[in-house]
């Protein structure tokens, strides 16, 4: 009699777990990134208000930061970020960046997948990494979950499903955050940090190491 009591026990027990960590995987994540409705004007803002931001002359070298919405940044990645790439076929390897959905926590950069009535998250720890060469921004750390339902141990691999190949290659090198602005000066990237909702940068603005002079030629609108 005890013993089936206890077998009726561990039953009740494992149902429950298991009932509790199917409703954690079908609530949406708790931060979760859209595309606006402008989404072509707010893309086109997004990239004036950095590049004005990036070109601003001030007179100490002090540390200075931008804030960006996530839903911004979706937007550019959808309409302004193909512009680019048919601008410069360089850039072609970021093309599948164009397809990715973002949102922005305190935890990091969520890449969100929707698998059926699921939503697969990817968190990535973002950080600027300085190597004695240049500064790079790089993933420190990754995690995943479906829904609030963690996924301990599986971040990185899950990273490399949710990513197209030449995306994640990328993601791996880190990406470079120094440049120059071809007139003397140069902007590195400090610091990222991310809120819910939105992407803090800060930034420095140096006398340039460099006499090359070089012009940025925005893609047509």
């Amino acid at each position: 009699m005890v013993a089936r009591r206890v077998t009726r026990l561990l039953f009740a027990m494992v149902w429950g777990i298991l009932l509790c960590a199917l409703v954690l995987a079908l609530v949406p994540p708790s931060s979760v990134g859209g595309m606006p409705q402008d989404a072509v004007r707010r893309a086109e803002l997004l990239e004036r208000g950095i590049a004005s931001q990036i070109r601003f002359v001030r007179k100490e070298e002090l540390p200075w930061a931008i804030s960006i919405e996530v839903d911004d940044v979706n937007a550019w990645l959808s309409t302004r970020l193909p512009k680019w790439i048919a601008h410069d076929p360089a850039l072609k390897q970021l093309e599948a960046a164009s397809d990715l959905v973002l949102c922005a926590s305190r935890r990091g950069l969520c890449i969100v997948r929707p698998v059926g009535p699921f939503s697969l998250s990817v968190v990535l720890r973002l950080a600027v990494i300085a190597d004695g060469v240049a500064p790079r921004l790089r993933v420190e750390g990754v995690s995943a979950a479906i829904g609030r339902l963690p996924l301990p141990g599986i971040g990185a691999w899950l990273l490399g499903q949710t990513l197209d190949p030449s995306l994640e290659a990328q993601v791996a090198q880190g990406a470079a955050v120094s440049f120059d602005l071809g007139d003397g000066r140069r902007v590195e990237l400090i610091d990222v940090e991310t809120t819910e909702g939105s992407i803090s940068l800060r930034f420095r603005t140096l006398k340039s190491t460099t006499d090359a002079s070089s012009r940025t030629i925005l893609p047509q609108k």
